[in-house]
């Protein structure tokens, strides 16, 4: 996780830019950033720790890249909960691929 935090945060400029094509950053995303998050996974057997790592770092890139902001009046959870939703439906409608499939 070190190292697909190191990727995003190096293409934070690019990837985090709100007016710019959300299809062309998901694809950079999945291109660089997926690439060194799930490297050699394939045989891996996740433990339910591993899979919740995965799987909040993913959407805590994603709600980075294409969440709505918080408004003044939102709890902290109810936030995150419809920034997370809102992210997800969007990379998947993007062809992003989620970590865990």
């Amino acid at each position: 996780m070190a190292a697909a935090w190191a990727k995003f945060v190096s293409l934070r400029p690019i990837l985090g830019k709100r007016d710019g094509n959300l299809e062309k950053r998901l694809c950079l995303f999945d291109g660089c950033v997926t690439r060194s998050a799930i490297r050699c996974n394939e045989s891996w057997l996740f433990t339910q720790r591993e899979k919740q790592m995965l799987r909040s770092t993913q959407h805590g890139m994603l709600r980075k890249m294409a969440g709505p902001r918080r408004r003044p009046e939102e709890a902290w959870v109810d936030w995150l909960q419809r920034s997370t939703r809102t992210a997800r439906s969007l990379a998947q409608k993007a062809g992003e691929r989620m970590w865990l499939d």
